[in-house]
């Protein structure tokens, strides 16, 4: 398959490039785009040096799927040129999202839609929450959802990893801090949201993977002054008593989570690189219950973000052969 990624040079980008590599993907061409400041760059792939180079209108000719990594309004415009090209393009924007003629896609869960020419990818969070709630839905349907998660710096990529770098060092040598990519400081801080429109698109997200419009759900989120990993606590209510026996083997056997034991629930940081979801039934959660409450940690960027959009090649690559 001949790829080209757009925002090779992002914190997405460069977590696609390794998920390409560590899944074996049978790349048959890699095309590299960034914005003007990397034009000329050099970016390893599979132990080869390849150029990053700036869009033109022949960017894509003779592409067969075209990976965005890129901001709204650019993937917005370049789509459509990638498309017209032949090409099939994967979002990961907010751009397309809700958009009722664009399948919302999280490999694994509604996989019977990768169709179209264009296809989005949602936030890493809604990745998380799909996975989860497609594997517990298996055990009984599910009547309503409250969420508390925590998000890193990285959902905003390199700007804001930077900024969060910046505000820590100033405070540490005594200097005011200034917020340009979060509402407040972020830095030995926490910023509640609760309620907001990101927290309602997230929801709708979720509602339109999961093919449930009718699911009540609830997000509330706490960002905190880390890099990576993204964590939630889940508490589902189901529409009848399940056996908490019957959960803990359905997600053991998942290919998705590696499911934890013990006094200690997972860190974030233990989550950071792996290929699982990290998820460890709460001590709240009875024997049978029609409620159960989860922790559930993943790799935002890794495995959340990119290796989302790989799989959702592998499904391409299957189609287009």
């Amino acid at each position: 398959m001949k790829i080209a990624l757009v925002g090779a040079t992002g914190v997405v980008g460069e977590q696609i490039l390794e998920q390409l590599t560590k899944r074996s993907f049978p790349v048959g061409e890699l095309r590299l785009f960034a914005s003007a400041e990397s034009d000329g760059d050099f970016v390893d792939f599979a132990g080869e040096p390849l150029l990053v180079a700036v869009l033109s209108p022949e960017a894509f000719r003779g592409i067969d799927l075209a990976i965005f990594a890129t901001p709204a309004e650019v993937s917005c415009d370049w789509s459509l040129v990638a498309t017209a090209a032949g090409a099939i393009s994967i979002d990961l924007s907010a751009a397309g999202r809700l958009d009722p003629a664009t399948n919302l896609l999280v490999a694994g869960v509604n996989d019977r839609q990768v169709s179209g020419a264009k296809i989005s990818t949602p936030a890493s969070l809604t990745v998380q929450l799909a996975l989860l709630l497609n594997s517990l839905r298996q055990v009984a349907t599910l009547k309503s959802v409250l969420v508390t998660a925590v998000s890193p710096a990285s959902g905003q990529g390199r700007k804001g990893l930077a900024e969060l770098q910046k505000q820590a060092g100033e405070l540490l040598n005594g200097r005011p801090v200034v917020s340009q990519v979060f509402p407040a400081q972020l830095a030995f801080n926490c910023l509640p949201s609760a309620g907001s429109e990101q927290e309602e698109a997230l929801a709708t997200e979720l509602r339109k993977v999961l093919e449930l419009e009718g699911l009540e759900i609830q997000i509330n989120r706490l960002q905190l002054p880390l890099f990576y990993g993204e964590g939630a606590f889940v508490r589902v209510e189901f529409d009848a008593v399940v056996a908490l026996e019957r959960i803990q083997s359905d997600l053991g056997e998942a290919e998705a989570f590696a499911l934890q034991e013990g006094a200690e629930l997972p860190t974030l940081i233990d989550a950071v690189g792996e290929e699982e979801l990290l998820v460890q039934l709460c001590g709240s959660t009875s024997e049978s219950s029609a409620t159960l409450d989860l922790w559930c940690a993943a790799d935002n960027l890794g495995r959340c973000a990119a290796g989302n959009v790989v799989r959702i090649a592998e499904l391409l690559a299957k189609h287009i052969g």
